[in-house]
């Protein structure tokens, strides 16, 4: 591995200064005392809190939902994938207030992308300055696009706006990319072929998010599962910040290093203020910004934030009686009553008195194969019920007895769990740590 100079030094910090201050002005333009409403907001905040519980709390690797997720025992981590969450609960050690948790780890994930931006566009282009540009355009872009006319999708883009389509917005690119898509081609003779290939990528990928592309004939074909053609826009936008960070560098490539330097200053001016300006244009009494859908610390203390999705990943079986187990609805020998769980480290606690012998309990939990039933600490028999949920059969009276409910399939989940760690470490390290040790 090449021993680091001091000029690459300076070199990394300043790089590092730059992107840590870029980082800054993203948090404090969004930054408030509350979550903003958007798209799957009440989800993804929840996934985030249960993270938290799991880690910090309950000490545990996260599988099912004990803390929230209506309390039926959702194995929301079992299906979704979390690790990208696990910042959040390394910040709640050092930060309580959630809403403060949640912005600190968007900082966190902000950072990282421009350090992953820049050093993905420096291996492909070999370029410091191809890989700042690119850092920059990548991560200030309005990346999200809806199927519409090439006209509206146009208009939209150049006027740069970041309303939501509930909104009657079309999801554009925004102006930088699509004057990057128009100027591409005054430069488009000067560029290498594989940037001639990711130029068509970019305006092909632009093509197949609107209504030209014939998706309605798709309909019935794997093709549906991307369920919407505006997630194409990733690649339009990934593709065309490359065109982007290309053709600023040949803009300047016959000028001194300061002119550079001036001119990627103004460049990154030019894009932090569109930015800042489509975010700003987007809150301004839009539902994103409605006091009565934002999360607020006080909605998240009294556990007010709406379940959401809860069927998407509640056994087959489940189902059927998805809406007796929502509401907490236990059955006791044939008899219905309402028991709304305790949070506990352990588990889902159900407090129960004066229990027979035989008598058949069957608890408002989603039953997933691994969903287990402990009695003071010890596991005890149970099995699916006729309606999806947990049953159990006392073995004998109890004047007193606590149930809990928890998940512990451990062999196969921490065998994932290593795998995707070790998958995550081999990623992370750099090609030439592995290159030096087979020298």
């Amino acid at each position: 591995m090449k021993k680091i100079t001091r000029s690459r030094g300076t070199s990394i910090v300043l790089l590092g200064l730059l992107y840590l201050g870029l980082t800054l002005f993203m948090l404090l333009t969004i930054k408030r005392s509350f979550v903003w409403n958007g798209d799957d907001i009440y989800y993804q905040f929840q996934r985030m809190q249960n993270i938290i519980y799991s880690i910090r709390d309950a000490h545990t690797i996260p599988t099912i939902s004990i803390n929230n997720f209506g309390l039926i025992g959702y194995g929301i981590n079992i299906f979704y994938p979390w690790v990208t969450l696990l910042p959040f609960a390394m910040i709640s050690f050092l930060i309580t207030d959630p809403v403060t948790i949640y912005y600190a780890g968007l900082a966190f994930f902000f950072f990282i992308s421009f350090l992953i931006s820049h050093y993905s566009m420096k291996s492909f282009s070999h370029s410091t300055k191809q890989a700042i540009i690119f850092a920059v355009v990548y991560n200030f872009s309005t990346y999200r696009l809806k199927g519409e006319s090439i006209t509206a999708l146009v208009t939209a883009s150049f006027q740069n706006t970041s309303y939501r389509a509930i909104e009657g917005n079309v999801y554009n690119i925004g102006t930088i990319l699509l004057l990057t898509l128009v100027i591409g081609l005054l430069f488009y003779k000067q560029f290498e072929k594989k940037y001639r290939i990711i130029y068509w990528i970019s305006i092909v990928s632009f093509l197949l998010a609107t209504n030209t592309f014939p998706w309605s004939l798709l309909q019935h074909t794997p093709i549906h599962a991307i369920q919407f053609p505006f997630r194409i826009l990733m690649f339009t936008t990934l593709f065309t910040s490359v065109i982007a960070a290309k053709v600023i560098e040949l803009s300047v490539q016959n000028y001194s290093f300061k002119i550079w330097w001036i001119v990627a200053g103004m460049f990154v001016v030019i894009n932090c203020s569109l930015w800042s300006l489509s975010f700003n244009k987007s809150i301004d009494q839009t539902l994103l910004s409605r006091d009565d859908l934002v999360i607020t610390n006080e909605m998240i203390n009294k556990g007010e934030i709406p379940d959401s999705y809860l069927e998407q990943y509640i056994p087959k079986k489940s189902q059927q009686s998805i809406a007796q187990i929502e509401q907490h609805v236990a059955i006791v020998d044939g008899k219905k009553l309402t028991m709304k769980p305790a949070i506990t480290p352990e588990g889902n606690q159900y407090q129960f008195e004066n229990i027979k012998s035989q008598t058949v309990i069957d608890l408002p939990v989603a039953y997933y194969r691994g969903t287990i039933l402990k009695i003071n600490g010890e596991k005890v028999p149970a099995s699916r019920s006729s309606r999806g949920g947990l049953r159990w059969q006392a073995d004998h009276a109890y004047t007193n007895v606590t149930l809990t409910t928890n998940y512990a399939n451990r062999t196969v989940y921490l065998s994932v769990a290593v795998i995707s760690l070790l998958a995550w470490i081999y990623l992370v390290i750099p090609n030439d740590v592995y290159k030096s040790k087979k020298n």
